[in-house]
């Protein structure tokens, strides 16, 4: 794969275009394939060894294959996270949690922010698994309280989404999708589900969603769209 054949164009249709996520597994499955019938090693030991190699070239190929400049998606999401800065915490979460959610915060910011910096789509999907480890106990506790509904999920991952301003979230998310789906768990996949249906609903969050005109929700908007500190796009 050719980093300037990717560069510029639709990182994700070059990509099912190339059809590189199968050609890998195709890859490993002939080297499996090899190593079992020869019993060069046992399928136990080349589990191991197979999550190395995979670790290993996607390290290699991370820099050939990743989006080298934000994607609209990206761009959209972030920006949209940046002019909701503004919003309160009672704008999304029941007024019940927040002062137990306040401590949670800044865990759940710092593994957002992480997932850009992984290389591989394995370690990406854990920065994802942490997010939700920690949500849930913030869900666990209220729900002792009598507090947290069936909802609350989305709501503080929302919410988390917002002050995180996590640059290129949306291509992270595709490249987890796109070379991890095959390997997940189940609650894995519905995480990995959630947390781009979180990125969809903060792009369309407007006034009717936080009770609000919809002239004074633009003007907030715009107010910390115009602040010349908000103009680097990945500065986290």
């Amino acid at each position: 794969v050719r980093h300037q054949y990717l560069l510029g164009a639709n990182f994700f249709e070059m990509l099912d275009e190339l059809q590189l996520p199968k050609k890998l597994n195709e890859y490993f499955g002939i080297i499996e394939k090899e190593i079992v019938s020869r019993r060069i090693m046992s399928q136990n030991n080349y589990n191991t060894l197979k999550n190395q190699l995979i670790e290993y070239v996607m390290n290699k190929l991370y820099e050939k294959i990743y989006p080298q400049e934000p994607t609209m998606n990206d761009s959209e999401t972030f920006k949209k996270c940046v002019m909701l800065s503004w919003a309160e915490p009672k704008y999304f979460i029941n007024k019940k949690t927040n002062y137990v959610y306040d401590s949670f915060l800044p865990d759940v910011i710092s593994h957002f922010k992480q997932i850009h910096s992984e290389k591989t789509p394995r370690k990406k999907m854990e920065c994802i698994k942490n997010i939700f480890v920690l949500i849930n106990n913030v869900i666990k506790f209220n729900d002792r309280e009598g507090e947290c509904g069936a909802d609350d999920s989305t709501s503080i991952l929302t919410y988390s989404l917002v002050q995180a301003q996590p640059f290129g979230i949306y291509s992270d998310l595709k490249f987890v999708e796109l070379f991890y789906q095959d390997k997940m768990f189940k609650i894995e996949g519905n995480q990995l589900t959630q947390l781009i249906s979180a990125c969809n609903l903060v792009c369309q969050l407007s006034g009717k969603n936080f009770n609000m005109d919809e002239n004074e929700f633009m003007m907030k908007c715009r107010e910390v769209a115009n602040n010349p500190n908000n103009d680097d796009e990945g500065e986290n």
